[in-house]
């Protein structure tokens, strides 16, 4: 048996209407502390279910509700959500049957981050996250969090997809998910025998946080980073992931940015 959810995203900006009935996105359906989904269906019935993004469920947001059924089995879940607008959020031990609402805030300005969940199969093709990033987000951050490691695998995270340019690699480059955690894009410093010097063998920033140069150990090739932020503009937006062939990993993308005027 299916049963029926229906979650409501609050735009705390407009505390007379509870629900933010123009507030659309797309909300992640996880199982409870994992970065897995249970299986998905958009219809009552259970005989329709939801085409997943490398396994990960994702649910449209519309009209402010985020409208699905899942097998009985499952009761609690957790979730994490971005609005079309670039509001963004996540809930913890979501239980079915207790009213929940999530929230948004339309009118914030500060720093927000935002929890992308992913998983690999044995593919090394660019995956589309079904996310579209808007116009004026300044990003600061980016990182990849591994919650389930992989002996050999890498994964770059950047824009594009198959109309736009973009830059497959430009929030993170190479990032290495061998260990669980959090990753290393900032390079890390090596000690040599003729100097200390910083690599990227773990991974780095891409081209749109960063410009580096890669040392060695040598007294000229020290190396060293500089940091940018990168403004979206609402053309180059949606948000992808390139995977070495792996089919173990599992993981989050994390950005941290905050909204621009312009």
């Amino acid at each position: 048996m299916a049963y029926e959810w229906l979650l409501a995203v609050h735009d705390k900006a407009y505390s007379s209407n509870p629900v933010g009935k123009n507030v659309a996105g797309w909300l992640h359906v996880l199982d409870a502390n994992e970065a897995t989904s249970p299986t998905v269906y958009t219809n009552k019935g259970a005989t329709a279910t939801l085409t997943a993004i490398n396994t990960i469920a994702v649910v449209p947001i519309v009209n402010g509700y985020a409208h699905f059924w899942m097998d009985e089995s499952v009761t609690t879940i957790d979730v994490s959500y971005l609005t079309a607008t670039g509001e963004c959020g996540m809930a913890k031990g979501v239980t079915r049957g207790v009213p929940s609402y999530l929230s948004v805030d339309t009118h914030y300005t500060g720093f927000s981050t935002l929890w992308v969940p992913v998983a690999f199969i044995a593919s090394s093709a660019v995956v589309d996250t079904t996310l579209d990033l808007p116009a004026n987000l300044e990003i600061f951050d980016a990182n990849i969090i591994t919650t389930t490691a992989d002996a050999s695998a890498t994964v770059d995270v950047g824009f594009e997809n198959a109309t736009e340019s973009g830059d497959l690699d430009g929030l993170l480059d190479g990032m290495l998910l061998t260990a669980t955690g959090r990753g290393k894009p900032w390079q890390v410093i090596t000690g040599g025998s003729n100097i200390d010097y910083i690599d990227d063998a773990a991974g780095k920033y891409g081209a749109l946080l960063a410009t580096w140069i890669d040392g060695a150990d040598g007294v000229a090739t020290v190396g060293g980073m500089t940091r940018l932020t990168y403004i979206t503009d609402g053309t180059i937006k949606s948000l992808v992931y390139t995977p070495s062939s792996c089919d173990t990993f599992e993981g989050f993308i994390q950005l941290t940015y905050r909204k621009c005027m312009g």
